[in-house]
């Protein structure tokens, strides 16, 4: 199983210099949006907000993604013959 973005595991608060996050992989974000990075950078896998699908990190879920192209899909103008 992969390191899901939620978990401790993705990543941990710290304080430096400055406080901020360190991914599972040393990597150290502080500032706006310091937690979301560092957590994307540590996790492995998502679980999509709209499905509860699982789905690697750097991809989609391929429920929505098949959802939203079929969506673009329909939407687009139909060409007269």
């Amino acid at each position: 199983m992969g390191i899901m973005y939620d978990s401790d595991e993705a990543a941990h608060k710290e304080t430096r210099e400055v406080e901020g996050w360190v991914s599972r992989d040393g990597f150290f974000y502080a500032g706006y949006d310091a937690e979301h990075l560092a957590r994307y950078h540590g996790s492995t896998q998502r679980k999509c907000p709209v499905c509860g699908e699982i789905f690697e990190t750097n991809g989609y879920c391929n429920h929505c993604a098949q959802i939203k192209s079929h969506e673009r899909f329909m939407a687009m103008p139909a060409e007269n013959e």
